[in-house]
């Protein structure tokens, strides 16, 4: 029956299927189908190999994602076949290669013509996120991305519009970098982020909180005030911490603190608030118990070590993070 014939749409749905499902290998199974379609002389279209290319790169096989690429004609190839290539750069912390592939969509789109394969905001962040995972020049090269991206939009380029999610993945690319001054860097990046009118979010709080807690020595009292007031600034702004606050916050009490007392009294008050907020889960008892001794340990959390670390199951559900009661 020729109505029953497999067609290019039938392949790319089958090719879908395995998009999400890493287990079947489905860059593997993608690559098998595609050469399946070669032999009954169907020829994918460019979704079909949007499809395939993001297979692969789930897979792990970002090679084969360029070899897909690389077999399309310039005049063929389109944003979403980048931006999932980027997303394999992004995965292995390829940013020189993600940013060569930034430059060639540019000299594609306004050098050839070919709109299609213009950069938007989302190819600038996988770019940029790239870069927040190589070795090198990670920094220089993130924020001087960041502000490619607000220059293009300013001459008028409305794919390129800045996202709270642009300054967040800088900002991370930031944090862990070895960038002396890199709390300046980060709070002023938000204070601009805020000025274009972006609202920052939990995230950003989380960002800045984390960032403290890996200064310098000389940075230290700076450092504690920042986070505490960015802490206690979280219910002025509309939003509330959660456990990645407070692990922040753990982290930097212990490392800006060095009076033990004082730094055992802050906390004992943050294990304290973090219960009575329920956002306790098990890494911020595995935090606290690998970094204290077993005395300060009890002091701090109550909790007894007499079977080991305590487990969040057999804690009280009132203490424990709503998205570990939810899992449970």
């Amino acid at each position: 029956n020729p109505y029953l014939k497999p067609d290019v749409r039938t392949y790319t749905t089958v090719m879908k299927a395995y998009v999400d499902d890493p287990a079947r290998n489905g860059g593997d199974k993608c690559l098998e189908l595609l050469d399946e379609m070669g032999q009954k002389d169907l020829r994918p279209d460019d979704r079909t190999l949007a499809v395939a290319m993001d297979a692969c790169v789930k897979s792990g096989k970002t090679r084969d994602a360029e070899r897909l690429l690389r077999g399309v004609d310039d005049s063929k190839k389109t944003r979403v076949m980048f931006n999932t290539l980027l997303s394999g750069y992004k995965r292995e912390g390829r940013g020189e290669e993600a940013e060569g592939l930034i430059r060639e969509m540019i000299v594609l789109s306004e050098e050839r013509g070919f709109g299609m394969c213009s950069p938007d905001n989302v190819s600038f962040g996988l770019c940029i996120d790239a870069w927040g995972s190589s070795e090198g020049y990670c920094i220089s090269r993130a924020t001087s991305l960041l502000n490619e991206v607000l220059e293009r939009y300013k001459a008028g380029d409305e794919q390129c519009k800045p996202t709270v999610g642009l300054f967040h993945t800088t900002a991370s690319a930031i944090t862990h970098s070895d960038a002396p001054d890199k709390l300046k860097q980060v709070v002023s990046l938000f204070a601009d982020m805020e000025k274009m009118g972006l609202k920052a979010s939990l995230f950003a709080f989380n960002i800045i909180i984390k960032t403290c807690s890996l200064v310098g020595p000389e940075e230290k009292i700076d450092a504690l005030q920042v986070a505490a007031s960015t802490f206690n600034s979280l219910e002025a702004a509309g939003t509330r911490a959660d456990s990645v606050t407070y692990t922040s916050m753990i982290h930097a009490v212990k490392n800006l603190i060095d009076d033990p007392e004082e730094r055992t009294r802050a906390l004992t008050g943050t294990f304290k608030q973090c219960c009575e907020e329920e956002c306790l889960n098990q890494h911020i008892i595995d935090t606290l118990s690998e970094s204290l001794n077993d005395r300060d340990f009890v002091t701090v959390t109550g909790l007894s070590l007499e079977h080991g670390t305590p487990r969040i199951e057999g804690l009280p559900t009132s203490w424990r993070s709503r998205a570990t009661t939810e899992q449970n």
